[in-house]
């Protein structure tokens, strides 16, 4: 059931059909207590699109750019490593980013999203807008709650989801100023294997695309 460490994998974020973005990424661990993997500068990626592909800016406003979130264009992943740690069910990625160029530890990240599911390909899971931006020393701030309030405001995310959201960014706010796991582990001294090469996107990328996501929440 779980994937080798170093084998490349696709994931899904698919909040909308037929979803926001697909990157392929690496295993570095995948068990029953949590699951980590790797994204690489330089990695090639389907972004949010029109239906007919031109890429949707983040700098666009939030709800057009939600109405025009159709389809795919291809963008390439920049300017940090990025390794993500999730326990299985939980309803958040942990992320740690360094510097592309010489590997300082910049942020960690909370992204607050459906529990990861897999799939014959990778993985599947839909973010749901709200973030903690966390710097190296441990202070956190929220991120994105306007457009967490345009979800609401205009029906987008469900709001029994999004009040799920700001609950599990509540218990990572503990997580953090109690410095337990991801944050007391020391993964801020990993490196990848330097065999492992820019992985790329499946032929299968795509497949189920066209079906609306199913998020899986445990109950509360």
């Amino acid at each position: 059931m779980y994937f080798e460490p170093g084998q490349p994998v696709v994931l899904r974020y698919r909040r909308n059909v037929p979803g926001e973005v697909i990157i392929p990424v690496r295993i570095v661990e995948d068990g029953p207590s949590h699951l980590a993997f790797y994204t690489a500068p330089g990695t090639p990626y389907k972004g949010q699109a029109t239906v007919d592909g031109q890429r949707l800016s983040r700098e666009m406003d939030f709800v057009a750019r939600e109405r025009l979130d159709k389809g795919f264009a291809d963008d390439t992943w920049r300017g940090n490593h990025t390794l993500q740690l999730i326990r299985p069910g939980e309803p958040r990625a942990t992320w740690l980013l360094w510097s592309e160029n010489d590997w300082t530890l910049r942020a960690y990240y909370v992204n607050l999203q459906a529990p990861i599911q897999r799939t014959a390909i990778g993985f599947d899971t839909a973010d749901y807008l709200l973030d903690l931006d966390i710097t190296p020393g441990l202070e956190w701030t929220w991120k994105d709650q306007a457009e967490v309030e345009d979800a609401r405001a205009h029906g987008i995310v469900a709001p029994d989801i999004l009040d799920r959201m700001e609950a599990e960014g509540e218990r990572a706010i503990h997580d953090i100023e109690a410095r337990t796991w991801p944050f007391n582990a020391g993964y801020e001294s990993w490196r990848p294997d330097p065999e492992w090469d820019i992985p790329s996107l499946p032929d299968s990328w795509d497949a189920g695309l066209n079906t609306p996501f199913v998020p899986v929440f445990n109950k509360e």
